[in-house]
């Protein structure tokens, strides 16, 4: 996973705070497989749009997903300044026990 560097957080519509990241998923298995991806870490944090997390098998994905925050709904300690913990979860939508937790920080400007 791959936080956009050049952004640090932006404001967008609606009072919202963004986050931009590239997640890579690998798919080792020998057919086509779909994840459901989820973030998780702070109050009120959600994905924008996702595309669809389909894998090929034997195959590599990237994708770009946005992580919202409502700035409005974030408790005060989530809502501070910096850097700040959160996951990702993915997890195969056919087989929830192949899934992967993946640290990543949310930077609040």
């Amino acid at each position: 996973m791959i936080r956009d560097q050049g952004m640090l957080g932006r404001g967008v519509e609606g009072g919202l705070i963004e986050n931009a990241y590239t997640l890579r998923i690998m798919n080792s298995d020998e057919k086509l497989r779909r994840y459901r991806i989820a973030v998780s870490g702070l109050n009120g944090i959600a994905l924008g749009k996702v595309p669809d997390a389909a894998v090929d098998a034997a195959s590599t994905h990237s994708l770009v997903v946005s992580a919202l925050v409502v700035s409005a709904r974030v408790s005060p300690e989530a809502g501070a300044k910096g850097s700040l913990p959160i996951r990702f979860d993915i997890e195969a939508a056919e087989n929830p026990s192949l899934r992967r937790q993946e640290k990543a920080v949310f930077i609040m400007p």
